[in-house]
């Protein structure tokens, strides 16, 4: 009989058995305390992360590289609207770059300035992009990703989604993307079956399951949709909307705090913003009450503030050597558990 964190989909079991034994006993203890069923006001809730931990991949990451490939970005008013944080070289460099004939797929000199500033932070002659923002609350490249899906509606932007899905899924595990003359990146997904089947595990114990990622928000409430979660209790990179319901370049704020996005400290935020009602600075220190989070899993330091607010076992996918796994190796109070990820590097 096949072990109900696992799933078909998945090429290699790579739980660990220690681990595996470790959640197993608290989904038991879960079932116990809160009785499965509804939740009910102030019962505590598990935080998964989704790049990279629910998803093998990084789907903002993927949209992105879909956008500028088959030249489906809608052209910007001007490039200092997509992003506060846009250095006044990596404008320049985007202006140059951008003409008429820039947005036919024959031309590639916008791609390969899109490519650089998103995913090196640097033009393509090696010039900052981005400045002015704080590390432990966002992220310019994933934020400048939802900015400049502006133009579409959450419908454009969920079949848009479910395109990459399927472009990700159809590539072998391990291939690598190239693009106007640039190459390196990750080319292909999966959702990550054993931590999904987790997921559903908790909620059926009565433990309500929160996903938070640095990727746009409708863009992982369709992953999660497609994966059998809940789309409700997703917090995203969230865009501001039109009366219409279309997409704005500008973001939404987290309650009074701008410029955070679920990103390392933000994502303590959004989630004490979205769940608690919590709207400014001074409420956002660690919340280790009975009504917070018993469970967290993420991969990376962008993870660590919800991971270390969780109480009851925090989960780390090791998918590259950071803070965060060091921190489970540690496992200095016996709740960090490690695991390698589901599928070959």
């Amino acid at each position: 009989m096949s072990h109900p964190f696992l799933a078909d989909e998945n090429p290699v079991d790579r739980w660990d058995p220690a681990v595996l034994a470790r959640l197993g006993a608290f989904v038991e203890t879960c079932a116990r305390e809160l009785g499965g069923g509804a939740p009910r006001p102030g019962t505590p809730v598990a935080v998964f992360d989704w790049d990279h931990t629910l998803f093998h991949g990084d789907i903002g990451d993927a949209v992105f590289m879909h956008l500028v490939e088959r030249r489906l970005l809608a052209r910007p008013v001007s490039w200092e609207a997509t992003s506060p944080h846009l250095t006044r070289a990596a404008r320049e460099a985007l202006a140059r770059a951008t003409t008429d004939a820039a947005w036919q797929p024959d031309t590639p000199e916008l791609a390969r300035e899109l490519v650089s500033i998103y995913l090196w932070h640097h033009t393509v002659e090696g010039r900052p992009a981005f400045e002015g923002y704080d590390p432990e609350w966002t992220h310019p490249s994933y934020a400048w990703c939802a900015s400049l899906l502006a133009g579409r509606t959450a419908g454009g932007v969920a079949d848009l989604t479910r395109e990459v899905l399927a472009r990700l899924r159809s590539r072998p595990p391990g291939a690598r993307g190239s693009l106007a003359g640039l190459s390196g990146w990750d080319d292909w997904g999966r959702f990550a079956g054993p931590v999904i089947g987790l997921a559903d595990r908790l909620r059926a114990a009565g433990l309500p399951v929160w996903i938070v990622s640095a990727s746009p928000q409708t863009v992982v409430e369709t992953c999660a949709r497609e994966a059998g979660l809940e789309p409700a209790c997703v917090i995203g990179v969230r865009n501001r909307t039109d009366p219409g319901g279309v997409l704005l370049p500008g973001l939404a704020p987290c309650g009074e705090l701008p410029d955070v996005i679920p990103y390392a400290q933000g994502k303590r935020a959004w989630i004490a913003n979205v769940l608690r009602g919590r709207l400014k600075p001074g409420h956002l220190s660690s919340d280790r009450s009975r009504g917070g989070s018993w469970f967290a899993a993420g991969d990376s330091d962008g993870d660590l503030a919800f991971l270390q607010d969780a109480t009851g076992l925090r989960l780390v996918v090791a998918h590259r050597e950071n803070r965060a796994v060091r921190l489970a190796r540690e496992n200095a109070d016996g709740r960090w558990l490690l695991n390698p990820p589901f599928f070959p590097a």
